[in-house]
């Protein structure tokens, strides 16, 4: 199988080592702040930061020193000698106990410039921080619309126990006494005991069925009923029209050019109309 894939969707081609069947991605190693990016190259190295206790070319260097400065045995100068093992082992010791003394990472690191945090840092205070201004007013300037839940208590005096009141006319409820209504009323009450009737009496047999006079001219008639009877003026009577007892008289309000109707109400009888003039 050929190294490489190429991805369906565009075409592109992901760089890849075919090994025994197996694509593994190829990747190229770089660095840079947010927002930028650029490949490691003998130019542009990947940056390292040196922690005080790590292995340095100086530190080899005198390491390696230290290893030739050893004294030679018996030998061609640096030829291997009990002693010179000794004084090698010792001197490996020492080098030992130098690197599991050495910090290479102390609790704390000092840091400088701007530090970028991902996620939830926790952050502890040794000893209480006073907190101290002016953060909330006791009035508070608001603009715009303000929403209110709840029921809110309102005091203050809102509606004087004398209001002023300014009008050329007042509409008068519905029935109301009016001036001319009253005009009516005193010239109605001007009437009593004055009526004048005419000489014509209408006699109207009253049976089971509604009889009718002929057209009255007048505005008022005096109707009195021999027996019990019901009347109505303008239609056929019925017997939920007015009552009138027998030998009642009553004077009705009709208009002018109307007929007056009556039916009994057990037993036949008569009833008298007298227009009044």
């Amino acid at each position: 199988m050929a190294d490489n894939l190429t991805a369906p969707a565009t075409g592109a081609t992901l760089a890849t080592d075919e090994i025994s069947g197996v694509h593994y991605p190829r990747n190229k190693l770089g660095f840079g702040a947010d927002g930028t990016y650029a490949d490691v190259t003998t130019g542009t190295p990947l940056p390292v930061t040196t922690i005080t206790g790590f292995a340095t070319a100086a530190k080899q260097d005198e390491m390696i020193a230290a290893i030739e400065a050893i004294p030679g045995g018996g030998g061609g100068g640096g030829d291997a000698t009990a002693a010179n093992q000794v004084a090698g082992n010792a001197l490996l010791t020492d080098i030992a106990a130098s690197l599991d003394g050495a910090v290479y990472y102390p609790p704390t690191q000092p840091v400088s410039g701007t530090v970028g945090i991902s996620g939830t840092v926790p952050v502890s205070i040794a000893a209480p921080v006073a907190v101290t201004g002016t953060f909330w007013q006791a009035t508070q300037p608001v603009s715009g619309s303000v929403s209110i839940t709840g029921s809110v208590a309102v005091t203050g005096t809102f509606w004087q126990a004398t209001q002023p009141v300014s009008a050329a006319s007042l509409p008068l409820p519905t029935g109301a006494a009016t001036s001319a209504k009253q005009d009516e009323e005193i010239a109605a009450i001007g009437r009593v005991g004055t009526r004048a009737y005419a000489a014509g009496i209408t006699r109207l047999s009253v049976t089971s069925t509604s009889a009718a006079s002929a057209a009255i001219t007048a505005t008022e008639v005096l109707l009195h009923a021999s027996a019990k009877m019901y009347v109505r003026a303008g239609a056929a009577a019925t017997t939920n029209d007015i009552p009138l007892e027998a030998g009642e008289k009553f004077h009705m309000r009709i208009t002018s050019g109307q007929t007056i109707n009556a039916i009994r109400d057990t037993a036949d009888g008569t009833l008298n109309i007298v227009p009044v003039a």
